[in-house]
């Protein structure tokens, strides 16, 4: 299901709304919502948004637990026009606090508590609630002016000064992500893609837009150690995560029968683990992935062959990416000589 270049999130996935409106687009313990019924209650928030004065370069923070509203939320911003921000509700209130200070969010969906915790920390932003209009008729609404070079979303990450820094992705870059995911992974894969990743880290972005720009679904779970008791597992298609979390989720023997693929990123990929996931009864690819957030989650990738004597290595660029291998006065590096990776 590949789209067009110039487009934004928001068109990728009502793209797939009317294509596939009545299947399932996200299912969590609390229940489950077709695409039609998801995109129906993003736009009722986004058009709360836009009265609260949200539209095109604006920031929206989003702190939310891990359910339904959440997803609405981060598509309802972007429908506005604006860019969300991800708040983990777990994370400490000063550095949430911080981070909607320094993105300069004046409005912010949460529920009543997470608003309060957040204004007692001095955070002045007004209060958006995720069902906002839930229940009231859905009006037409002008279309989003935002386009393909707009900001899509600004997560922060630590920063090498101590304090977190945001790093702002735009609509143009995500698509390109999707694009190659879509050339990659199958229609069974992205059936049933888990999302356990704090909103905070860009591997969510993977998680829940690639499922749902494709017309797959997404597993909404608390976290990755949560699938090995969950009763959703046996949803789960397809697992992206870090290398801790899946070594973890083998050794407790916590890893669905169902998967059909794994994408391991954010750290080394031993090559033991490679072979334990090659053991796995019913999987048949394993990616290792390498990114910094600010190249939109993944700039490299390999497909591994567990059998393999060679350490797994994080592969080629992604389509639209270019990565050198250079020394400290920016020459290309010799054949088996090391240097520093550089990615445009």
């Amino acid at each position: 299901m590949l789209r067009q270049a110039g487009m934004s999130l928001p068109e990728l996935f009502e793209t797939c709304v009317r294509c596939a409106g009545e299947r399932e687009a996200l299912r969590w313990h609390g229940g489950a919502i077709t695409y039609r019924d998801l995109n129906a209650q993003a736009d009722r928030l986004a058009a709360a948004l836009r009265n609260a004065g949200a539209g095109r370069g604006a920031l929206v923070g989003v702190a939310l637990e891990r359910d339904a509203w959440l997803v609405v939320a981060l598509l309802a911003v972007m429908k506005a026009g604006a860019a969300y921000v991800p708040l983990d509700p777990a994370y400490p209130v000063e550095r949430l606090a911080y981070m909607l200070s320094d993105a300069g969010c004046r409005l912010l969906i949460a529920d009543a508590a997470t608003h309060k915790r957040l204004a007692a920390q001095g955070a002045s932003c007004a209060r958006i609630a995720p069902n906002a209009h839930a229940d009231l008729p859905l009006q037409p609404h002008p279309a989003v002016k935002g386009g393909a070079s707009d900001l899509a979303y600004v997560i922060y990450t630590s920063g090498s000064t101590g304090k977190p820094k945001g790093v702002a992705i735009e609509h143009r870059s995500a698509c390109a992500l999707i694009e190659w995911a879509q050339r990659t992974f199958d229609a069974e894969e992205l059936s049933g893609m888990l999302a356990c990743t704090s909103v905070c880290f860009d591997l969510s972005m993977f998680e829940l837009f690639v499922p749902l720009c494709s017309g797959g679904r997404v597993v909404l779970l608390e976290n990755a150690m949560a699938l090995a008791d969950s009763p959703l597992r046996h949803e789960v298609r397809f697992v992206n995560t870090v290398p801790s979390a899946m070594h973890e989720l083998l050794r407790i023997d916590g890893l669905p029968e169902g998967v059909r693929g794994v994408c391991l990123a954010g750290e080394p990929f031993p090559a033991e683990l490679a072979r334990a996931l090659g053991r796995h009864p019913g999987l048949r690819r394993i990616v290792n992935a390498y990114g910094p957030t600010e190249d939109t989650t993944y700039s490299t990738w390999a497909e591994l062959d567990p059998a393999s004597p060679d350490p797994p290595a994080i592969g080629r660029p992604l389509p639209g990416t270019h990565a050198w291998i250079l020394d400290e006065q920016l020459r290309p590096c010799a054949e088996r000589e090391s240097g520093e990776l550089f990615l445009g």
